[in-house]
């Protein structure tokens, strides 16, 4: 391994998703300050799971780290983080789950969703 050790490669990581704001633009830089993702998002979040939540004309959508939409901006919000391969989104003041290929595992059917699996469960809030 020489004389790299796995904490610089975790701070590269860490580092590479760092939100940068610029000129009233969002964008992404590596630990050098260049930029990953030129600056273009009014709204965009940090990386999660390898996709970061990105706003265009008012839906959210995904980019990977090369700044290549994956999923294409559609939902009227999105979660920032993914967990265990699964985001929630919301559509239609309904908020449902998704994977990272942009398909819809779980319909939207909840008034909030957390994104957040723990033990393979998650909190959702439903109006009873």
């Amino acid at each position: 391994m020489g004389d790299k050790c796995f904490s610089d490669y975790i701070l590269f990581l860490i580092s590479i998703s760092f939100l940068f704001k610029y000129v009233f633009y969002k964008s992404f830089i590596d630990k050098d300050g260049k930029f990953v993702v030129s600056p273009q998002y009014k709204n965009a979040f940090h990386f999660s799971e390898g996709l970061a939540a990105i706003k265009v004309g008012g839906k959210w959508g995904y980019i990977d780290k090369e700044g290549k939409i994956v999923i294409n901006p559609q939902f009227d919000d999105a979660s920032r983080k993914f967990s265990e391969g699964l985001i929630a989104v919301e559509l239609e003041k309904k908020w449902g789950y998704i994977d990272k290929a942009g398909k819809i595992v779980i319909n939207p059917q909840f008034d909030y969703a957390n994104s957040e699996f723990i033990d393979k469960t998650d909190f959702i809030l439903e109006d009873v």
